[in-house]
């Protein structure tokens, strides 16, 4: 990779203020970051319900989709512009971080001002939460070929994080399955626990590593322009999928795959920063690079939700392509096979009281509306 050459729009690397007190405020902040790991982790398996993910297992296209947006076009994308942009080696790797990382709690919210799917959003969400426990050290092991022998990569690091996330997860989804009323308030704690703990870590890491921080202006750019190429992307890739009728989604889903796509878990990138073991200067190197992508992501999202309710409204309402139109029938070829194979089982379930296909019309686990879901579940049902 390059060495860079470009100036710093900043560079007040001084380390060797107050080192007692900086080493203290170290501990303190890895102790706050494991803390908002566990919270946010368990409130992510507070708002999964098993029986909508088998759902979308069982029609996967969204969430393979999403998983070959996430973990192959994501990655490229930001090597890509680590290369057109000469980023040095460290900056190259944040970078390389934060677009390995998957979905997180962000893109469940983002998906509800888009009106997308919630259920498949919560899905991919869960999916490639576990999913980045492999895949992103592949990931880095592969684009980090070209850095320079002094640059370590902490694989070891990473994957002790990646796999600490699974027990809070594994936690939330039990306390979802066994207390379902119980998770709710829980849900809600570790929501606004994960606000107040992430205010608490933004403020400690600026206090920490401000001294250190260096910023350059090639390093904002692709920051803050890789989320917005990665939801365009992910809706372009999604919308060609759909063009081979038996892997067709809908708008709303195409929506989703769009959002989970650039919205990932700045979190994650942050916590794995600051605790895989680099050096004080690496690091102010590296943190700036999920502050701004965090910030960019929310103004990205507000901007295409924002376009989209305009051009909703313009049509009048719900835009015709959610509703059950002109695309009708071809989507009705593609699923009246399954709905003929699952028609026996279907009628057993509904006669015992279960209706384990068919999520509920909202988002129980977030507490909002989704209609469009359930639009599509009416339907697959009818045929």
């Amino acid at each position: 990779m390059y060495a860079s050459t470009e100036p710093y729009l900043n560079d007040s690397s001084d380390t060797t203020a107050a080192p007692q007190t900086t080493d203290q405020l170290s501990v303190i902040l890895n102790i706050l970051i494991a803390v908002l790991l566990a919270v946010i982790m368990v409130g992510m398996g507070c708002a999964v319900e098993i029986p909508k993910i088998l759902f979308h297992l069982k029609r996967p296209t969204g969430i393979l989709t999403g998983f070959v947006c996430q973990f192959g076009l994501m990655p490229l994308i930001a090597y890509l512009l680590t290369l057109a942009f000469q980023l040095s080696d460290i900056q190259a790797l944040a970078l390389l971080i934060q677009a390995s990382c998957p979905g997180g709690s962000s893109s469940n919210v983002a998906t509800y001002w888009m009106r997308g799917d919630m259920d498949l959003s919560i899905t991919m969400t869960t999916c490639s939460t576990l999913l980045a426990l492999g895949m992103m050290p592949l990931l880095l092991f592969l684009y980090g070929q070209g850095f320079d022998e002094s640059l370590v990569v902490p694989f070891e690091s990473i994957a002790i994080i990646l796999a600490s996330l699974v027990v809070p997860i594994a936690l939330g989804v039990f306390i979802r399955y066994k207390f379902p009323r119980q998770a709710m308030i829980v849900l809600k704690v570790c929501s606004i626990g994960g606000i107040i703990i992430i205010g608490g870590v933004a403020v400690l890491s600026i206090v920490t590593y401000g001294g250190v921080w260096k910023i350059s202006a090639f390093q904002v750019v692709t920051a803050i322009i890789l989320p917005v190429i990665g939801m365009l992307c992910g809706y372009g890739i999604s919308s060609l999928v759909s063009l081979y009728k038996p892997l067709y989604l809908r708008h709303f889903q195409r929506r989703t795959v769009c959002v989970e796509t650039g919205i990932q878990n700045t979190q994650l990138t942050g916590s794995i920063i600051l605790l895989s073991g680099f050096s004080m200067e690496q690091i102010g190197e590296m943190i700036i690079v999920p502050l701004l992508y965090a910030m960019a992501q929310v103004f990205w999202a507000l901007c295409i939700a924002v376009g989209f309710r305009v051009y909703e409204k313009k049509r009048g309402g719900r835009v015709s392509i959610d509703n059950l139109d002109d695309s009708e029938s071809s989507y009705k070829g593609n699923m009246k096979e399954t709905s003929e194979k699952e028609k026996d089982k279907d009628v057993s379930k509904s006669e015992s009281g279960s209706n384990f296909d068919r999520p509920p019309s909202y988002s129980s686990s977030l507490g909002i509306e989704n209609p469009a879901a359930e639009s599509i579940y009416e339907h697959e049902e009818a045929l």
